[in-house]
């Protein structure tokens, strides 16, 4: 990049008309701002420094926002043609990074990034922007990756890149079709990069589970969550299907394990929790079917977005105060009933609810019906700072 971009946004503030909790909207416009995905950390240590990324006239760009006073910084500076997820984005989305593919480490503070299949990393406070490995021109990112805590380590997937351009036309390609995708693992510093596990599965996430232990998904033929090492050479899955077919949906990585939503039983949903050291899952019913399972690093906070079943399916940001086996477990609402902008599937219409470091904030993506766009938003949760859901037996 030469001179960065800056934009200055004016946030907003308003109350909840049923709740009464605060919304805070971060960013605003005709663009499209969401966070970097949600597995990973979308913030620096301190959560003066939000990562996002603005979609605008089809490119996508990676940015920073400083909380503390409204100013956006763009990070990444290439405008080159991309085979973004076409499932996932506008047919038009094509330019600029990798959609969806960056990942943050707040202790390195260097946010890496594809443009191309060049793997890029940028220092978010210095901007100094450096090559760390260029994947082969037959191959192709298919998944979205991230980052060891530490910033050490990188971890993606990829597919041949044939298979990828004509399995994405029109929509997204069969996981059991998928040949030789590979989970990889690059080190930030020296630029090599291995495999750890080969699979004929298009594998569609990947992220540290610690410094050492990776998650991944998905089997061939289900949704699922699976758990690798550095060494590389196994995989297990800690969670197959029920004798009922509910599988896993989204999942989060927790200093207490892993929290994760099925595919929802409906008319009811079901959150869960996985201990990756014995391997035992336990699912907990809910009275609403869950979109996306809430991200709290510590683990103590089970929150999520949920929506109604009826149409037209209005979103909520609840919580779960607590978690019982064998009952229906009612969620406490933090929002109203919303709907989000644009097309249902696309990543930039989810809401991806994460907890900030202060715990006094849940960031995620919200609707602004001035533009009919989706932006970054607060909602206000001081009160839940210090509370833990209570779970039955765990």
């Amino acid at each position: 990049m030469n001179e960065a971009e800056v934009w200055q946004y004016d946030r907003r503030e308003w109350a909840d008309p049923v709740t009464g909790r605060t919304w805070i909207q971060l960013t605003a416009g005709d663009e499209w701002c969401y966070p970097i995905y949600y597995f990973e950390p979308a913030f620096t240590a301190d959560g003066g420094t939000i990562l996002f990324y603005r979609y605008r006239d089809g490119e996508v760009q990676n940015w920073k926002f400083d909380v503390a006073t409204g100013q956006a910084t763009r990070l990444t500076g290439a405008a080159t043609p991309n085979c973004l997820w076409r499932f996932w984005d506008e047919p038009e989305a094509a330019t600029g990074v990798r959609n969806l593919m960056s990942a943050f480490s707040p202790v390195s503070e260097e946010m890496s990034y594809f443009d191309g299949n060049e793997l890029r990393a940028v220092n978010v406070r210095s901007l100094e922007d450096r090559l760390v490995y260029e994947l082969p021109g037959d191959r192709v990112p298919c998944g979205i990756p991230g980052m060891s805590p530490s910033g050490r380590n990188f971890v993606f997937t990829h597919a041949d890149r044939a298979w990828w351009d004509r399995a994405t036309q029109p929509g997204p390609p069969p996981r059991h079709e998928a040949k030789g995708v590979h989970l990889d693992v690059v080190d930030m510093q020296s630029g090599e990069c291995r495999p750890l596990v080969v699979m004929n599965a298009w594998l569609t996430h990947a992220n540290f589970y610690d410094e050492e232990r990776i998650l991944f998904a998905n089997l061939p033929t289900e949704g699922s969550v699976l758990l690798t090492d550095l060494s590389g050479g196994w995989y297990t899955s800690l969670r197959t299907q029920t004798a009922e077919g509910i599988q896993v949906n989204h999942y989060v990585a927790t200093r207490r394990g892993i929290l994760y939503e099925t595919v929802s039983p409906l008319p009811n949903g079901i959150m869960g929790h996985i201990d990756p050291e014995t391997f035992v899952s336990r699912d907990f019913l809910t009275d609403y079917p869950v979109h996306h399972v809430g991200h709290d690093w510590e683990g103590r906070l089970w929150f999520a977005d949920i929506y109604e079943q009826d149409p037209p399916h209005a979103r909520h940001l609840v919580w779960l105060r607590r978690a019982e086996q064998g009952t229906v477990n009612p969620f406490t609402m933090l929002t109203y009933g919303f709907q989000m902008h644009g097309r249902p599937k696309a990543q930039r219409s989810h809401i991806h609810p994460m907890l900030m470091p202060d715990r006094k904030h849940i960031l995620f993506t919200g609707p602004d019906d001035r533009s009919k766009t989706n932006h970054l938003f607060f909602l206000d949760v001081p009160d839940l700072a210090e509370t833990e859901t209570e779970v039955v037996g765990g």
